[in-house]
């Protein structure tokens, strides 16, 4: 029967039928994943509400999801795509959201394929991990930090990759789980754990501690690994150990609050603003931000905020306590009605900033905690280098030391800032009643306020800062801080390179290709740092100087 018609077998028809499929696919397809991508890209929620049953004939009636109608956009200029949503079968429509993951993981090992070349040309990388709890399931992530060469083109700069590998799901958050889930996700993508060389985490004991935590685990298995906790973790604990004060901790509890009084009430957000706007036109500052609990920059900034809308915060709490009725701060309204409630936290918090307590130590902690200012917002630059971010460290630490040994000084200007500001609102200049045996507070025998707040709090706070910058910013917690010495700047004021050499090669002479030559080689790159800059990042050495042929081991 087919002999005469072989278009009519049944396998050419089916022939027939993948072939059009496929190339009725090849038009729909590639919309479908550029949509998915460019959400990805772009950081776009792809899910909606709901997406079992979407009929693309009729008008959108819900949220069905930003991915939906993207497609939904996309078809009214593609008719191939308008044709295959509105026809095409049920099951093979490729909106789904499994559709969508499986297009997710297929791009992610895109880019996880480039990082596996990355590493074939540079073997040494160092992990990066945290864990967050979201919909009741501990999870962590877990990053790399490498560098990307070109294979024996050393005279193109390598470039630093700080990448997200994957996720893992943890059923406990001890250091031991943690580290299991690290190694997990490597050997999944295939990456040798025993090629790292570093590993960063937050300065939690179940990540830093030395027997049990996550970095003591990875280092049984990855030897050469240092751990360095993140410094910025650290830097916020510094500043938590040295607020414990009571007077520091009360002031900024009392900031915080004034926050929350404008921040809960639209109402008392526009007296505010209506008192800015009468009294000083020109500021374009008209709201308070709450403390930030985890970043000193964001709360420096509010400690800014707060100072130049110090007397305007006033003035508006007096207006509420002991309305003036005045036309000019209330266009609108003819009587504000404020509650009871309103009126006692209005009359609290402008009694707590009107005393001079609150100014002399708001004015104290602003002044000496902003140092520690540029630090944050140097150790939160992406790819900050380990050298670089800790001299800035160590500026700091020296300033503070500076200041410590001459606090006569710095107290004495910081205080006349504070007695200023006391007298544009009218505070007098005072200290608390000075009761013998009391054991709550600070109870030195002073006669001066002056002399009283330099004891009190400004040689304390002092003295906190230093320590804890001192301990948690140690030669010993830096990770393989040993091989700063080899930064021109460096090494080029180093004049004995013996015991150098022997700390280097106790270190990592298992890596030198050639550990015998090392000596002599090191003599000629300190030679040779003397015509480079010292401002050269450690990129650019690896790229201009530090040559493989030349330099090996370096």
């Amino acid at each position: 029967m087919h002999y005469s018609n072989p278009e009519a077998r049944i396998d050419n028809r089916m022939t027939y039928i993948n072939a059009r499929n496929y190339k009725f696919n090849l038009e729909v397809l590639p919309t479908i994943v550029e949509a998915v991508i460019m959400c990805g890209k772009q950081r776009i929620a792809l899910q909606g509400c709901k997406q079992d049953k979407i009929n693309f004939d009729s008008p959108v009636t819900r949220n069905e999801g930003n991915f939906i109608a993207l497609v939904r956009l996309l078809a009214g200029t593609n008719s191939c795509l308008d044709q295959h949503l509105r026809t095409g079968p049920a099951n093979a429509k490729y909106i789904s959201k499994n559709i969508k993951n499986e297009i997710s993981e297929i791009a992610a090992d895109q880019i996880r394929d480039f990082y596996r070349e990355c590493l074939r040309e540079c073997a040494h990388f160092s992990v990066v991990a945290d864990e967050v709890a979201s919909h009741g399931q501990e999870i962590l992530s877990v990053c790399l930090r490498f560098l990307e060469v070109q294979k024996g083109n050393f005279e193109l700069k390598p470039k630093k990759h700080e990448v997200l590998l994957d996720f893992a799901f943890l059923q406990r958050i001890a250091g031991e789980s943690i580290a299991q889930g690290i190694l997990c996700v490597l050997e999944k993508h295939k990456i040798n754990i025993r090629n790292c060389r570093g590993q960063a985490y937050d300065t939690t004991s179940s990540m830093s501690s030395s027997s049990v935590g996550v970095q003591a685990h990875i280092k049984r298995v990855a030897p050469d690994a240092d751990y360095q906790g993140c410094c910025l973790h650290s830097l916020n604990l510094v500043i938590c150990k040295s607020s414990q004060i009571t007077a520091i901790r009360n002031m900024f509890d009392s900031c915080q609050q004034a926050y929350l009084f404008f921040h809960n009430s639209t109402k008392r957000q526009r007296l505010l603003e209506h008192v800015i706007s009468c009294q000083c036109p020109a500021t374009k500052k008209t709201k308070i931000n709450g403390l930030c609990k985890t970043r000193w920059v964001e709360r420096h900034t509010t400690f800014d905020t707060i100072l130049e809308l110090y007397t305007y915060l006033i003035e508006t709490w007096d207006e509420i306590c002991y309305p003036s009725n005045c036309d000019k701060l209330y266009p609108d309204e003819s009587n504000w009605k404020w509650d009871s409630e309103t009126r006692t936290a209005a009359n609290g918090l402008r009694y707590t900033f009107v005393g001079f307590e609150h100014i002399v130590v708001f004015m104290l902690v602003r002044q000496l905690l902003e140092p520690i200012r540029p630090i944050a917002e140097c150790l939160q630059a992406r790819l900050q280098e380990l050298y670089f971010g800790f001299k800035k460290v160590d500026e700091v630490v020296h300033f503070y030391k500076r200041i410590r040994n001459d606090v006569d000084v710095e107290h004495n200007r910081i205080y006349a800032k504070a007695k200023k500001l006391a007298a544009d609102i009218g505070s007098d200049e005072a200290m608390p009643h000075i009761i013998k045996g009391r054991q709550t507070r600070a109870n030195p025998t002073v006669l001066l306020p002056c002399n009283y707040w330099r004891v009190t709090l400004t040689i304390p706070f002092l003295d906190s800062i230093l320590s804890e910058l001192e301990s948690r910013f140690a030669s010993d917690k830096r990770a393989h801080f040993e091989l700063c010495v080899l930064v021109p700047e460096v090494i080029t004021k180093n004049e004995s390179l013996e015991e150098t050499i022997g700390i280097l090669t106790s270190k990592w002479g298992h890596l030198m290709p050639t550990e015998d030559n090392f000596e002599s080689e090191l003599i000629r790159w300190r030679q040779h740092c003397h015509g480079i800059a010292e401002t050269k990042s450690i990129t650019q050495l690896l790229s201009e100087d530090a040559d493989p042929l030349f330099f090996p081991n370096v």
